[in-house]
């Protein structure tokens, strides 16, 4: 027969619940702030790619002295930079589905002349998932900034 002692070194199924409850709390916050992290990150890596690759394309076209073509395709969330007059593609970039990418007062492709700077100014709108981001090419030196709206 079982020998049950009344003062046996054990927790009370109470107890365990409580500690579970502790935990599960404790876990749902950090699951929904690595969310917004997560979120975060996709924004802050794809603006520097994009600004890795705007950078590139200006010093290609200052070292080759040659118009640079960056051609945009929102519909198909990518985009990719061209050597003027079908010499060869330097890369292509997709990106995510929940980026939408409009043109405003820039056209596409954007131009970059052998001089580093761009054909025309003007800006596009990037949407990603709520927010609102507008990027601003300024005519001269192939400057440009990103603005969140």
């Amino acid at each position: 027969m079982m020998d049950f002692h009344k003062n046996s070194k054990g927790f009370t199924i109470v107890e365990m619940m409580i500690v579970l409850m502790v935990v599960t709390f404790m876990s749902s916050i950090i699951w929904y702030n690595g969310a917004n992290i997560h979120k975060r990150k996709v924004i802050d890596q794809f603006f520097r790619q994009l600004e890795t690759d705007i950078l590139y394309v200006q010093q290609y076209a200052m070292v080759h002295q040659e118009q640079i073509l960056i051609y945009w395709y929102p519909d198909q969330s990518y985009y990719e930079a061209e050597r003027y007059a079908f010499k060869g593609e330097l890369f292509e970039r997709k990106y995510g589905k929940h980026i939408q990418v409009k043109a405003t007062t820039l056209r596409f492709p954007i131009i970059f002349m052998p001089n580093g700077s761009i054909n025309r100014g003007g800006s596009i709108f990037i949407y990603i998932d709520d927010e609102t981001y507008k990027v601003i090419f300024t005519i001269g030196k192939g400057r440009f900034r990103v603005e969140k709206l």
